[in-house]
């Protein structure tokens, strides 16, 4: 019982193309898989992208912390420039006081007043 060559090389090429569109079909569902997968991970990319993005904006707005760090701050240095203000103030009193001590050597301060005192009830004085 010898199959004719013809015959069998029939059964081989079907064989072979059933094999391949075997093979195919296998491609086809590994492919539609990987689509799927890459739509979930564009997806996934796209939610994680737009948090972010809430996230950051959210941290560019004021919040109530931002607003008492930059209230604190701009008290700090309000405090800052007015003492530094009286300091100069001091000082130009003190250079003053100097200069007319120097002008009027003769005269001496009047008695229970103190050199830093001023007699003066303007406010012109040293502090």
């Amino acid at each position: 019982m010898k199959m004719p060559t013809g015959v069998m090389f029939a059964v081989l090429v079907v064989v072979l193309v059933i094999f391949e569109m075997w093979q195919y079909r296998e491609q086809q569902a590994y492919r539609q898989a990987m689509q799927e997968q890459i739509a979930a991970m564009h997806q996934q990319m796209t939610a994680l992208s737009s948090a972010l993005q809430g996230a950051e904006e959210a941290e560019k707005a004021p919040s109530l912390g931002n607003i008492l760090e930059e209230a604190n701050r701009a008290l700090i240095d309000g405090w800052s420039v007015m003492v530094d203000t009286v300091e100069r103030e001091l000082q130009r009193a003190q250079r003053e006081i100097a200069e007319s001590r120097k002008s009027t050597p003769g005269q001496s301060p009047a008695p229970g007043s103190s050199p830093e005192q001023s007699t003066d009830n303007d406010g012109a004085g040293a502090l």
